[in-house]
């Protein structure tokens, strides 16, 4: 969060005696931070009165909807922002949402991204990738992130959303851009990340108009109809952009990481290219769980209640962190492994939240990252990384992932 936090944020109650989540020194890793913070006391006060948490214990009772709800509108103030149209989208999106108006969102979006709607799109995913890779894969070095990972979810939301193929590299770049309003940044950022936030919004409207005036049988289409019983015009609209937003940006991270992880463990990249059908899903799993793309999520006390054996009072804004808690040694052996013939996973990955805010594109995202890492091994078996793997960075929200150079064909 930025230091120019707005004063209302720093009087928010919280429990005291705390140690304080200190700064990080230069050049100590996400994960060596947060384990050196754990080490002082399983909470920490951060300045702006954020409890933040570390185990995957802790990181599950914050999530329970009966002692705590979605951060909605404090990001906001924590982070010093007054623009209109950022408080539009946190005052509107299901993301930011809870109780009766945060079930009106999600349910008018939750049937089109049910499960086995999601895996019937696996072939046109895989075609998709395909055509990323046919079109790089001649060059002798690929930028990967901009060129594979990048493209692919923003892609496959605008098919879904039924952007033209020729605008789907626009609606990308415009899509990179906006999203970086949900991340920490400087004020200069921001302000561009606003301004190409307000070209989506126009873009998402003009969409919404095209389906209204000459229907088509699409999700667009469905939504922009069904959607009027529960949820006025805005609402629509920023429901549209909280979807990709959600389907872009942590699917490109987490695929870069895959793939980094998976090259630097040959013996486990043999495994996957031998038998893709069976090792593309546990390689997923696994990579969800040792590079988490989101690094804390935001949370608010509805009640007091206990944890980690402190009173934690109502309206305590509390900061549950997954890169501790899915490296957690009391839920994996060895939890700086990755394998992914690991057993000890959870049913349910913390990675995509729980109960009524777990990711609503989870289904979409293991697809992609499936259908990826499959086309990969067919297409490019041999390939190397070029310098330096790729590395996530950053303690709450989306993490900022670094550059991955990949040689296809050694």
């Amino acid at each position: 969060m930025s230091d120019s936090a707005d004063p209302q944020i720093q009087t928010l109650p919280g429990p005291r005696g705390l140690p304080l989540f200190e700064k990080r020194e230069a050049g100590v890793s996400d994960l060596d931070h947060v384990r050196s913070q754990w080490h002082h006391g399983a909470l920490a006060r951060d300045s702006l009165g954020v409890v933040h948490a570390f185990s995957q214990a802790a990181l599950v009772a914050i999530l329970d909807d009966r002692v705590s709800r979605q951060i909605e509108t404090e990001t906001l103030w924590a982070r010093g922002i007054k623009d209109p149209l950022a408080w539009e989208f946190f005052g509107n999106s299901l993301l930011t949402s809870n109780g009766a108006p945060h079930k009106a969102r999600r349910g008018a979006l939750a049937k089109t991204f049910a499960f086995p709607l999601m895996r019937a799109l696996r072939p046109e995913v895989r075609r998709t990738v395909d055509a990323l890779l046919a079109q790089v894969g001649s060059e002798p070095e690929v930028d990967f992130v901009p060129q594979v990972a990048g493209p692919l979810p923003a892609s496959v939301i605008a098919r879904i959303l039924g952007v033209p193929e020729e605008e789907a590299p626009h609606f990308a770049e415009m899509v990179y851009s906006a999203i970086r309003v949900l991340q920490m940044c400087t004020p200069e950022v921001l302000q561009d990340a606003l301004g190409d936030l307000q070209v989506l919004n126009l873009y998402v409207e003009d969409l919404m108009a095209q389906r209204r005036a000459a229907p088509a049988e699409d999700f667009l289409t469905r939504f922009v109809h069904d959607a009027t019983e529960t949820l006025d015009e805005l609402e629509i609209r920023v429901q549209l952009v909280s979807v990709i937003f959600g389907g872009s940006d942590t699917t490109r991270a987490q695929l870069t990481m895959a793939v980094g992880r998976l090259l630097d463990h040959p013996a486990q990249w043999q495994m996957l290219r031998e038998d893709p059908e069976r090792w593309a899903a546990p390689a997923v799993e696994e990579a969800l769980r040792y590079d988490p793309v989101v690094g804390g999520l935001g949370r608010v006390a509805t009640c007091e209640f206990d944890l980690e054996g402190v009173r934690i009072p109502k309206g305590t804004i509390l900061s549950p962190n997954l890169v501790a808690a899915l490296r957690d040694p009391q839920v994996y052996d060895a939890p700086d492994r990755f394998d992914i013939t690991r057993q000890d996973h959870p049913r349910y990955t913390p990675a995509f939240g729980a109960g009524p805010h777990r990711c609503l594109g989870e289904a979409l995202a293991r697809v992609e990252l499936e259908e990826a890492l499959k086309a990969l091994s067919a297409a490019w078996p041999e390939m190397q990384i070029v310098g330096e793997p790729p590395r996530l960075k950053g303690l709450s929200g989306t993490r900022t992932v670094s550059g991955l150079r990949l040689r296809p064909h050694p």
